[in-house]
């Protein structure tokens, strides 16, 4: 199908809506996306949209709210549906995807119109003579009603250059005459025939002129003839005005190949199922160019003629396969099915998914379609695939761009003078933000050497301290301090225990009860808290936070109370086992250290 695409000039190929931001830059190269018209593949998402918006009303998890909300202001409420109408006229196949929210009068349609910015909008396409109107021209096209047949004239709506105008055309709309007044005097303007479809008030009204579906109310023929599309294969689908359908093609070597192949004869044809998967050839310097170019890969035979044929060189958008790779990981070994019914069965829905939010209306949408649409093929009883969320806020590198050329620096070309930055070698001003890490952007980090200089361990609680997994944070090395002196305030913990002040004053059994009541009391709440933060809300920056207080009201302990208190032992212990997820080195360290002394258990029992 011919459409208006998103083109990445970087990448140098085309992208979903979904993978365009709010500022119309490309998800991964974040260059500007290009309008070109081009053929593309897609899949009918749109189908699913009404299943999909209310399957978030069956997702009960509070960490999903935010990304319910994404989800259903990028769905939108279902309130019409389109129809996908043949074009006549261009001696090739095309349809027009024309969105009506009265889908009852689609037997009373005069014209079709077309947004400006529509590819028929062309001097190619218009009707030389007839009636000139200042805003519409009508085009040598028509476009064939989806029930009757019948050959519907086709209109483009002329861009004016009114900026005062109320509406801006953006879509194909159905001019429906019995709707709407416009669309009469149009119709009348043109003389295009059409009929009325609504008898009785509008309170009551039921239909008529419209075949089988005459004498039914507005409602039920609403439902009928949009079921009655989809039984035709033409549309018919609940869907909003602005959702589309998922465009999967790409220009590039890597990546499933498309199991199409193209006959003179018999057009598009599927690759049949005995013959797949279809395999990319070896190429020495791999590009979609390359595709093109291997004649013994891409010349083959027709599947229904047996007649010569090439095969369909774009490929996959990669996030076709990451939409149900979790499906594969449960039956890998499985040659004829993606997975078994029952495994599946078994092992669905995945109990925590983690990712990014940016993947709110990527992945996430695009897996819960997949799992949507396996369901309804039996694959799966469980139409929502995941259970619980955990989405990753964005982490941001400090990044220095020349504000006259937004050139990108790295940070040692770069000085500063008070609060102000300047380009070493020309002095020019420099901007300082903090934004999403990127090669191109130069403020990447490198996690060796964060390993190198500060250790794994020290370097994971540094990304788990102080902000919460599902906000962004601006990265800076400051974090590091906090977290060393917490950790060594830990081994200063341990080492009461392990190596005692030989002479320590007697403490009577009265005071030690008193202490062994108080630990006991903040020892079990904070293991609650923690736990809870761990196992629940997936702050683990709340849950560190609660360690570092718990470290402190041990700290406060008496060292002569600490050496002969059970409780302070049994604390100690508690809280390496809950250092350990996050410095797991540190924490064998310090087991075994307390093992050594007696005072723990083999290294075992808390790995």
């Amino acid at each position: 199908m011919q459409a208006s695409v998103n083109w990445d000039p970087v990448d140098q190929t085309v992208l979903a809506d979904e993978q365009i931001d709010d500022e119309g830059r490309s998800w991964r190269s974040g260059a500007i996306a290009e309008k070109r018209f081009l053929n593309q593949w897609y899949i009918r998402t749109t189908a699913y949209a009404k299943s999909l918006l209310e399957g978030l009303d069956t997702v009960a998890s509070e960490l999903w709210r935010d990304v319910v909300d994404v989800q259903r202001n990028w769905i939108g409420q279902c309130e019409g549906c389109r129809f996908n109408l043949a074009v006549k006229g261009l001696g090739e196949d095309d349809s027009l995807s024309v969105f009506t929210k009265s889908a009852e009068a689609v037997f009373g349609i005069s014209h079709v119109v077309l947004p400006s910015s529509h590819r028929y909008n062309s001097p190619q396409y218009y009707k030389e003579g007839g009636k000139q109107h200042p805003t519409y021209r009508q085009l040598v096209l028509n476009a064939v009603h989806p029930f009757t047949q019948k050959e519907v004239p086709v209109l483009v709506a002329m861009d004016t250059g009114d900026t005062e105008a109320d509406t801006v055309l953006t879509d194909c709309v159905l001019g429906i005459p019995a709707l709407s007044s416009h669309d009469m005097e149009v119709a009348e303007y043109f003389q295009f025939p059409w009929q009325p479809v609504y008898v009785g008030n509008q309170e009551e009204e039921t239909l008529i002129n419209s075949e089988q579906f005459t004498g039914l109310g507005t409602e039920e023929a609403r439902e009928a003839i949009m079921a009655a599309a989809r039984e035709l294969g033409c549309g018919g689908h609940p869907v909003s005005s602005h959702l589309r359908d998922w465009l999967i093609s790409r220009q590039r070597y890597w990546g499933t190949p498309i199991p199409i192949i193209h006959c003179p004869k018999c057009k598009a044809v599927p690759v049949p199922l005995d013959d797949l998967p279809v395999e990319l050839p070896d190429c020495t310097t791999p590009g979609h160019s390359a595709l093109k170019e291997n004649t013994e890969w891409l010349n083959t035979t027709c599947p229904k003629c047996g007649g010569q044929a090439t095969r369909e060189t774009d490929t996959m958008d990669t996030f076709v396969d990451s939409s149900w790779y979790f499906l594969r990981y449960l039956d890998n070994k499985n040659t004829h099915l993606p997975v078994a019914s029952h495994i599946a069965d078994w092992y669905m829905p995945v109990d925590l998914y983690i990712g990014g939010k940016e993947h709110a209306y990527l992945h996430l949408y695009y897996a819960r379609f997949v799992n949507h649409f396996l369901s309804d093929e039996g694959f799966t009883s469980h139409r929502e695939p995941f259970e619980t969320l955990l989405t990753q806020g964005m982490v941001k590198g400090e990044s220095f761009k020349v504000a006259r050329t937004g050139v990108y620096l790295t940070a040692d070309k770069v000085e500063r003078k008070g609060k102000q930055c300047f380009e070493k070698d020309t002095g020019e001003k420099v901007i300082v933000r903090f934004e999403k890490m990127s090669k191109s952007k130069h403020n990447g980090v490198d996690p060796e050497d964060l390993f190198a200089e500060f250790g794994a361990d020290m370097t994971r609680l540094c990304i788990l301290s102080n902000v919460a997994p599902k906000s962004e944070r601006n990265w800076n090395n400051d974090v590091y301090v906090g977290v060393q002196k917490w950790l060594h305030r830990v081994w200063t913990l341990v080492g009461t225990l392990v190596e005692p002040v030989a002479r320590q004053p007697e403490v009577s059994h009265d005071t030690i009860s008193q202490w062994d009541s108080s630990i006991c009391e903040f020892r079990n709440k904070y293991l609650l808290e923690i736990r809870y933060h761990l196992d629940h809300s997936f702050l683990f920056n709340t849950a560190i936070s609660r360690m570092h207080e718990f470290t402190s009201d041990l700290k406060r302990v008496p060292s002569d109370v600490a050496v002969h208190s059970e409780e302070f032992r049994r604390s100690v212990r508690d809280l390496v086992v809950l250092v350990a997820p996050s410095a797991p080195m540190f924490a064998l360290e310090c087991w075994a250290a307390l093992q050594k002394a007696g005072i723990a258990d083999k290294v075992k029992v808390f790995i």
